[in-house]
């Protein structure tokens, strides 16, 4: 097909010219390829009414159902058993304290104290608490491991050492902890338990499970920084710990 602007590229094709001194146009990768015209939602129906899993979400899940018992059902396709919502739940809980020393919470205070607009301090605290979250998978993969295929001894690095270990694991309720493999008499680490609860609610996909910490860890974390404000950067002790300035000459010695 004859082209009327040599040397350019259209939706049709990119260009080429010809000895004759003609410029044809060629079919690239897209032209050739034969593409669906339509989205699929697998999740969410948007058709009148709105439905979620073929459920009607403003005639019965708003009504009948709370919030771990939606995202449960979001992310398995099905609602939960009561045992899996509290476990659910009681995961979150366990994930949710992030103190501000932390890099989520500290990235996102930054960000506050330097007037960065709401939306921009948000990203920032998802963007960390994301990246946070891919390494508290990383430090748990025998954990995770062990889970997909539970022996009779847990991996000892994941055992309970400190009391917030203890009384967070206490504070798990019986029902929740009927879904977890091994012994009873093992008692994990708080993260190592959070994951687990997770696990069995059938979260196990990385995506899934870093998601779920940072929908966990985002309250806190904007709950904190919005307790601070822009005017408080000359608060910020910037100098923490000290800054020892060394010549170049004394540093490469």
């Amino acid at each position: 097909m004859l082209s009327d602007s040599p040397g350019t590229t259209s939706a049709e094709g990119s260009t080429t010219d010809s000895p004759d001194g003609r410029t044809y146009t060629e079919a690239g990768p897209l032209e050739r390829t034969s593409w669906d015209s339509r989205l699929t939602c697998n999740v969410v129906d948007p058709s009148v009414p709105l439905r979620m899993h073929g459920y009607g979400v403003f005639g019965d899940l708003a009504r009948n159902y709370r919030f771990s018992e939606l995202a449960f059902l979001a992310w398995r396709g099905e609602l939960p058993a009561e045992s899996e919502a509290v476990a659910m739940e009681t995961a979150w809980t366990l994930l949710m304290p992030v103190p501000l020393t932390d890099a989520g919470a500290h990235a996102a205070l930054l960000a506050r104290i330097t007037a960065c607009p709401p939306a921009q301090v948000l990203s920032v605290a998802a963007i960390t608490l994301a990246e946070s979250a891919q390494g508290v998978l990383d430090e748990h993969t025998a954990w995770l491991e062990w889970l997909r295929g539970p022996e009779d001894t847990p991996p000892a690095a994941y055992a309970a050492s400190t009391p917030d270990d203890q009384a967070a694991w206490q504070a798990v309720p019986a029902d929740a902890k009927t879904l977890l493999p091994g012994p009873r008499s093992f008692v994990p680490t708080v993260t190592a338990g959070a994951l687990a609860l997770l696990f069995c609610c059938g979260l196990r996909d990385p995506q899934e499970l870093i998601t779920s910490i940072v929908m966990a860890q985002l309250p806190a974390v904007t709950a904190e920084v919005l307790r601070h404000s822009a005017t408080e950067m000359l608060r910020y002790p910037i100098n923490l710990p000290p800054v020892r300035y060394v010549p170049e000459s004394e540093g490469n010695g």
